[in-house]
């Protein structure tokens, strides 16, 4: 029998907890804040835990903290810090780390700008050597922004499949700044085609693709140097990851060698333990993309 704790049980004298955003606290645009999550800051809070979001959005850092600010998630009174996969993207860029070769300094963007997210990549390579190309012939890499045909998100990657395998030619590595295979948007809820999905289509097809955001080392590896310097390393090595993706929060935690909990109820568990069951839903799953516990929201019980 597989069994579902209470958050109050797996958060209790924890130093350190990391904490997703989409699908564990936060419902897309549409939704904002889901019920109860506030209270729930604030009641890990008083036991002097510290909280970390991370979060795979390709946004910066600042822009996510004003954009939960203004839903009334603040910096400070809530949680202590926030690490976005766009903002270690940008690191990596500014400070020429990128682990391929860019002599020209040019990226191709694939897919025009998502009308309703504009385009997270001008932040990315503002105010730094690199400048978008409208010609693939002179682009270093191709730089994969969020995924959509004619302003529509799609619920498949088969509309892609196409240009993405005659992309694959050019010989180019595609840089993803955020991993999620899926996102959940829309009321109601629905996985949408994310830059994870497209990425692994890349890869599919015999492209190079660059990683950066959950599961990947350098997001975790970023969070536990700080962790160290702030905290100590007992700290790190009580932590946990609470999440609602296996595949990006549940596996990059266990690499990290930290504790995962899992959100069954919210987010992109939900529907495949719906129509499989915990159980099966489980032993589908590789080792390593399973969590140690099962949570039901991030709401519930504390």
């Amino acid at each position: 029998m597989v069994e579902i704790l209470s958050l109050e049980f797996v958060v209790s004298n924890r130093p350190l907890i990391l904490v997703d955003a989409y699908g564990v606290f936060w419902g897309g645009e549409p939704v904002g804040l889901f019920p109860g999550v506030l209270a729930t800051f604030q009641k890990i809070k008083e036991q002097n835990t510290t909280i970390i979001i991370v979060s795979n959005s390709t946004s910066l850092t600042e822009r996510e903290v004003s954009k939960y600010s203004k839903a009334g998630l603040h910096l400070g009174k809530h949680y202590d810090l926030f690490v976005s996969s766009g903002q270690i993207t940008r690191d990596a860029i500014v400070s020429g780390c990128l682990p391929f070769s860019t002599p020209r300094y040019k990226y191709w963007l694939y897919g025009d700008h998502h009308p309703q997210y504009g385009s997270p990549s001008q932040k990315l390579f503002e105010n730094n050597l690199f400048s978008v190309t409208s010609s693939i012939e002179d682009a270093d890499f191709i730089y994969c922004g969020i995924p959509h045909k004619n302003g529509c998100d799609q619920e498949s990657v088969d509309p892609f499949r196409e240009e993405i395998e005659a992309l694959v030619k050019t010989g180019l590595v595609m840089l993803i700044a955020n991993p999620d295979k899926t996102a959940l948007e829309g009321r109601p809820s629905r996985p949408v085609v994310r830059q994870g999905s497209i990425g692994a289509l890349y890869k599919e097809a015999g492209g190079k693709v660059c990683y950066f955001g959950k599961p990947y080392p350098l997001i975790f590896e970023y969070i536990q140097k700080w962790a160290v310097k702030h905290l100590g390393l007992e700290a790190w090595k009580d932590a946990m990851i609470i999440g609602d993706n296996c595949e990006t929060d549940i596996c990059g935690g266990n690499q990290a060698g930290i504790d995962t909990a899992l959100i069954i109820c919210t987010g992109l568990a939900t529907e495949p333990i719906l129509t499989l069951g915990i159980e099966r839903f489980l032993a589908s799953l590789p080792m390593e993309n399973r969590p140690k516990f099962l949570v039901s929201s991030f709401s519930t019980g504390v």
